[in-house]
């Protein structure tokens, strides 16, 4: 990363970033306004984003479209919707899902949550037994985001 896009330069701590917690283990790589990427040394990914929301595009409706996206598009095999509380109290919804290359098999979360202008999601992808064991650090994280 360039030190203009590196979350350790000078001026980060001037950007509107976003706020969240970040699991134990991840550092941020990369944060721009409106998007911030951290890793695990296990290879765990989280891609952080905001970006701007329609007038009166609640999670009622974007839950059906997220979902209908992500079934359509068949890249990975997606479970059940659940819903999630923000620590603040919105609510949003976490997808989970696999997909098998080969021997190895990859799993996939995505949180969304919506406010009157903007739509947050947490995406966090990897090695599945990876994803398993923070699972519950990454919920954790999505539900300590501060939206705007």
């Amino acid at each position: 990363a360039s030190p203009s896009e590196s979350s350790f330069s000078a001026a980060a701590r001037f950007r509107k970033g976003l706020q969240m917690d970040l699991p134990s283990g991840f550092v941020k790589v990369r944060e721009t306004e409106g998007l911030t990427r951290a890793m695990s040394g296990s290879g765990v990914t989280l891609l952080i984003r905001r970006e701007g929301n329609f007038e009166g595009g609640t999670m009622e409706f974007w839950g059906p479209i997220i979902r209908r996206w992500l079934t359509g598009s068949q890249v990975i095999a997606i479970g059940e919707t659940k819903e999630l509380a923000l620590d603040t109290g919105p609510k949003g919804i976490l997808l989970e899902g696999d997909k098998t290359l080969g021997r190895a098999t990859f799993r996939y979360l995505l949180f969304t949550v919506a406010s009157r202008k903007f739509v947050y999601t947490v995406e966090c992808w990897g090695p599945a037994e990876e994803v398993a064991k923070q699972r519950e650090a990454v919920v954790k994280a999505c539900q300590s985001m501060k939206i705007k």
